[in-house]
């Protein structure tokens, strides 16, 4: 296909996907933006510290480390969380009481050697203690073979049953500990955080996994009590309290308290009738400030734009602007912030090796290390975002019309029945729809399955099987905003020494109906050699720009085919498209920039001398 061929194509596939999204005409906005530089505070780069991968085994294919070199280089990646160190395919427990940390020290080898920590999530339970008989779902190997099947989610073959004595789990995490410390030493692993579990998976709050939680921590204090150890790693902000509440009355030692959230989690952010941008970070600093009188700090150790695999702005600008609306709001907040995930080398459901291009994955990069545009959002900060914070006012003038828009369509994964974790039925659902919308109805539920036009609801999507015909999904996103609604997301940094100013703007929308918005970055106070141009002074403004056609690979690939495996040359024209274009910029005669912004789009604007 010829250059021009390509940009025929791209230009009716944007101008049909605009078409079709816009309902109603509706009139711009404009946003005034002031940094005040006289008002600043230190800004850590917390998001760096730790990013989402996935499961161990992963951890020890090349392909994934390049992607984890590739991420540290490009984003700042600081440490890794994955699931799933403990489990039988990494072959810690190859007899009652006989421990084999090869593939473990592997995993942690590679990442220690390029300055990686790691938050260790002890998880999940070896068949030896859980008494029950595990079959590899790679080369049929039989661990603990004449007992009963173990219970288990994913592909992988998660165990989550607890054990049957706990003695046994604390023997085997102390000695997991005790081995980083001989292997990498005291000062590094002090480094490292011990989260114990993953959102309940298999147990109940708040026992058994308070026995399992107060087992695990002992143990790991036991090796040297500088050695940070915390939970419970609950999905939607869950018992973080009754944890800290309960931590505290068993004598459990605690370093911090984890927990995770997506901005589609039903019961936190879709209960009202008008879809909120500021819910995600208005809940998870109302659930910081519950427990931050323990002294713990808090971890938010999975988020992302949305839950779970099939959600439609994870390959899209959508997550770029996502990111920095939170990133934004929650400094001073969380003391990691970790995107799950950073690569589409990721397994639940389907095995990596049968993945395809988009797949609409949680992860920034595709399978064929495409950078989707939540990647060059982090990219962007890491390479712009200073260390001092400035003080930043957003003053809107909205005059946008009411819309009518079409109903928010579930995400559905065809041929999948997520396996447990039901919660109910609901038997008037006969289609996809209904039975979302059962779903949507029903406070508990996240997720659901549709087989034999039984609609079950699930409150988990932690085990799914192939199956002809049966059809998954989670809820649908959160309806569109109806009326005015204050949207445009702004923040700026500093280096402390150095003069580039960077403010970054996000347009966050769960839809393309709503109207363009025209932000004026009207002043920067305390910088007046940038600030104004009306005064004669001088000073370069450069812009980098993510949305639908900027920084975005994704509508290239749909123009070329929508190829699930692209060729050597495909691959590279996407490459070419995923690229941040800087472009320099004129100041209005007010010392004003003028920036319009899609529904979905990140800004940033750097000013240099």
């Amino acid at each position: 296909m010829t250059t021009t061929a390509i940009l025929h194509l791209l230009v009716v596939l944007l101008t049909t996907t605009t078409t079709t999204a816009t309902t109603t005409t509706t009139t711009a906005t404009t946003d005034r933006v002031t940094v005040d530089l006289t008002q600043r505070r230190p800004f850590p780069h917390y998001w760096k510290r730790s990013f989402g991968s996935g499961h161990a085994t992963l951890t020890l294919r090349s392909d994934w480390r390049s992607h984890l070199l590739k991420a540290q280089q490009d984003l700042g990646l600081a440490g890794v969380r994955h699931h799933g160190l403990l489990d039988d395919d990494m072959q810690v427990v190859t007899a009652p009481g006989v421990y084999n940390f090869t593939l473990v020290e592997q995993s942690w080898a590679f990442q220690v050697a390029h300055n990686i920590t790691p938050i260790v999530e002890l998880s999940f339970m070896p068949a030896y203690l859980a008494n029950c008989s595990w079959t590899s779902p790679k080369d049929g190997r039989v661990v603990n073979p004449g007992h009963d099947e173990c219970h288990y989610t994913m592909q992988y073959r998660a165990v989550t049953m607890p054990p049957v004595d706990y003695d046994d789990w604390s023997a085997l995490v102390q000695a997991l500990a005790q081995h980083a410390v001989d292997t990498f030493g005291l000062k590094e692993v002090q480094r490292w955080s011990f989260e114990c579990w993953n959102e309940m998976w298999g147990v109940t709050f708040p026992y058994p996994y308070m026995t399992l939680y107060n087992a695990s921590a002992h143990a790991i204090k036991s090796v040297h009590p500088s050695l940070k150890v915390g939970g419970p790693a609950t999905a939607r902000l869950k018992h973080v309290v009754d944890f800290v509440h309960e931590a505290t009355r068993i004598q459990a030692p605690f370093d911090f308290v984890s927990t995770h959230m997506y901005p589609t989690d039903l019961s936190l952010c879709s209960q009202h009738d008008a879809w909120s941008p500021d819910c995600l970070p208005d809940q998870v600093r109302a659930a910081r400030d519950l427990v931050q009188s323990s002294g713990a700090a808090f971890y938010l150790t999975e988020y992302n734009v949305g839950c779970c695999i099939g959600y439609p702005q994870h390959d899209t600008e959508g997550a770029a602007a996502f990111a920095y609306r939170t990133v934004g709001q929650l400094d001073g907040v969380t003391d990691v912030l970790s995107w799950w995930t950073f690569t589409d080398i990721f397994e639940e459901g389907t095995a990596v090796d049968e993945h395809t291009e988009y797949m609409n994955i949680y992860g920034l990069m595709t399978i064929s290390g495409v950078p989707k545009p939540g990647w060059r959002a982090f990219q962007l900060l890491h390479e712009h975002a200073g260390d001092q914070k400035a003080k930043t006012t957003v003053d809107t003038m909205d005059t946008m019309d009411t819309m009518d828009t079409d109903p928010s369509k579930c995400a559905t994964e065809p041929n999948s029945n997520l396996v447990g974790f039901n919660i109910a039925t609901a038997p008037s659902a006969k289609n996809i729809d209904a039975c979302c919308q059962a779903c949507q109805t029903n406070i508990k539920c996240s997720y659901w399955t549709l087989v034999n036009q039984t609609c079950l609801l699930k409150s988990s999507d932690a085990g799914r099987v192939k199956q002809a015909g049966a059809v998954s999904g989670g809820n649908a996103p959160p309806p569109p905003p109806s009326g005015t609604s204050t949207q445009i997301s702004a923040w700026a940094t500093i280096a402390s020494e150095g003069e580039e100013v960077a403010v970054f703007l996000s347009f966050w929308s769960n839809t393309t109906t709503e109207a363009k918005r025209t932000v004026a970055v009207a002043s920067i106070v305390g910088r007046e050699q940038l600030a104004s141009g009306a005064s004669g002074t001088s000073g370069i403004v450069t812009e980098y720009r993510i949305d639908a056609t900027h920084a975005n690979a994704y509508p290239v690939w749909q123009a070329l085919g929508s190829p699930p495996k692209p060729s050597a040359a495909v691959l590279k024209q996407m490459m070419a498209a995923s690229m941040v274009v800087p472009k320099v910029v004129e100041m209005e005669k007010d010392g004003s920039v003028v920036v319009e912004m899609l529904p979905n789009s990140a800004v940033v604007l750097v000013y240099s001398s």
